[in-house]
């Protein structure tokens, strides 16, 4: 099981170059970070078809721990539109957002 610090983090003010930007469009899509992570899983695609169905979890929360060993730690966050600041969203959005990415690829 992946560590994950359940309290989400709140009032960022600006992504870094690591973190992983939810939303769509160019400036999530050209986001340095949603660049990594995409070459992230798609060098990681053929192991993870390969893998039993019951084992993909535990595959896609490898690349959880890929993006969150980066220096800076990557982080995947939201923006909030009534204030502008963005926060983590969380070990289980992750994991589905992992997980998504990983059948789109």
């Amino acid at each position: 099981m992946v560590q994950w610090e359940e309290q989400a983090l709140s009032g960022i003010t600006k992504p870094h170059e690591n973190d992983v930007l939810m939303g769509r469009g160019n400036g999530a899509k050209d986001h340095k970070g949603n660049q990594q992570f995409r070459a992230i899983v798609d060098h990681s695609l053929p192991g993870y078809v390969e893998c039993p169905k019951q084992q993909r979890k535990q595959y896609a929360e490898g690349i959880i721990v890929k993006i969150r060993q980066l220096d800076p730690p990557g982080r995947f966050l939201v923006k909030d539109k009534s204030t502008s600041l963005w926060a983590d969203i969380g070990y289980e959005s992750t994991l589905r957002k992992v997980r998504q990415q990983f059948r789109e690829a």
